[in-house]
């Protein structure tokens, strides 16, 4: 049996469209699932995802196929095409200039807010990030690579203890992890070169909020501007 995530102290009669609680498991998984493979690499941007081949893939249904395409859509990772199905989403310059500028916003945020208040523990979380990169970098793992550098973002957002400024962020997770994949083959010395990285853990450590405002402001525009100009070439 698949595991519910997020719901197991719900109500299911409190579920607004009625589907059998099994479904709402399976549609779960199979977004997990296929966000992977499509973080990983297997479906590129634009490649069609046919519900009949992923129910058969998955072993399941075409109804819970549709309830995780759903759920990939809501987050961006997917889009829907009347009469023509689901895709992969394709990101275009102005994507990613959206998706970064208000990243930027909500990470400049975190960062005021998570440092005054962050514990030895935070700095552990951003330490082994880097640390995975590395592992990963060694390797060539490119997915992995962008999965540790989406952990070090996402533990200073955590570390705001600001829930609905972490829903937010969560939001564009999926389409950032995208462009992350993007750009450990593009430019990987900006996640090999851990100056940014290293700077902002000493920041954390030092309580310099003004010195991580800074260093987290030039971090994510140099990769917004790297990014920006690849896609639009």
């Amino acid at each position: 049996m698949v595991t519910l995530r997020g719901m197991a102290a719900a109500d299911p009669t409190s579920v607004a469209d009625n589907r059998p609680l099994d479904r709402i498991e399976l549609g779960d998984a199979v977004a997990s699932r296929l966000r992977t493979l499509i973080l990983g690499g297997e479906f590129a941007p634009g490649s069609r995802l046919v519900e009949t081949e992923l129910a058969s893939r998955f072993g399941t249904s075409r109804g819970p196929v549709r309830d995780g395409l759903a759920e990939l859509e809501r987050t961006g990772l997917v889009r829907s095409v009347n009469r023509r199905g689901s895709f992969v989403i394709e990101l275009t310059a102005a994507d990613v200039d959206e998706v970064y500028s208000l990243r930027t916003a909500l990470e400049l945020l975190a960062v005021t807010r998570a440092i005054p208040v962050a514990t030895t523990a935070t700095i552990d979380r951003l330490s082994e990030a880097v640390n995975a990169m590395d592992v990963s970098l060694a390797v060539n793992d490119a997915p992995a690579v962008g999965a540790a550098d989406m952990a070090f973002h996402r533990a200073i957002v955590e570390a705001a203890q600001h829930r609905r400024l972490l829903q937010s962020w969560e939001g564009l997770a999926d389409q950032t992890e995208l462009m992350m994949q993007e750009l450990s083959s593009v430019r990987p010395e900006l996640q090999s070169n851990h100056g940014h990285h290293s700077e902002l853990i000493a920041a954390f450590a030092a309580r310099d909020v003004d010195r991580a405002v800074a260093v987290l402001a030039d971090h994510l525009d140099v990769s917004r501007t790297t990014m920006v100009e690849h896609f639009s070439s």
